[in-house]
């Protein structure tokens, strides 16, 4: 048997191809919602967000998942307090995830990234929270 021995870069470029044909895949859409004064007009109170997450392995354990994303969302106090309307991080099929949730208009998308980062290393897919 022929040992064969790789340059050090060719093992980087190996591993960082690897972490790009990642099966899972992550959206993010987030969007203001408030108080409706009159038609077509909202005094802007809270931000809405919402993950989608497509191709994960079956059998990912989503609750504990679950709660570290939750975990790592209360890292930052005051900006990112969940609200009570309808927060939710559930299993959408063997093979796919939602996360959806309303914070304070402080809790900015870089708080939200840094949670996802935190608490998947981006192996779920990479996130951008978009607004719709």
């Amino acid at each position: 048997m022929r040992l064969v021995l790789l340059h050090p870069a060719i093992l980087l470029v190996l591993g960082a191809l690897a972490t790009l044909t990642s099966a899972s895949s992550a959206k993010c859409s987030r969007w203001k919602d408030g108080i409706p004064i009159i038609k077509n007009f909202v005094i802007p109170m809270y931000r809405r967000y919402s993950i989608e997450v497509s191709g994960m392995e079956e059998g990912e354990d989503v609750p504990e998942l679950c709660g570290t994303l939750w975990k790592e969302l209360k890292q930052f106090k005051g900006s990112c307090v969940v609200s009570v309307d309808n927060p939710k991080c559930e299993a959408n099929g063997p093979t796919a995830l939602q996360w959806s949730f309303s914070v304070g208009l402080g809790c900015n998308k870089g708080m939200v990234h840094a949670a996802w980062w935190d608490s998947t290393k981006n192996r779920l897919g990479k996130i951008k929270c978009e607004n719709v």
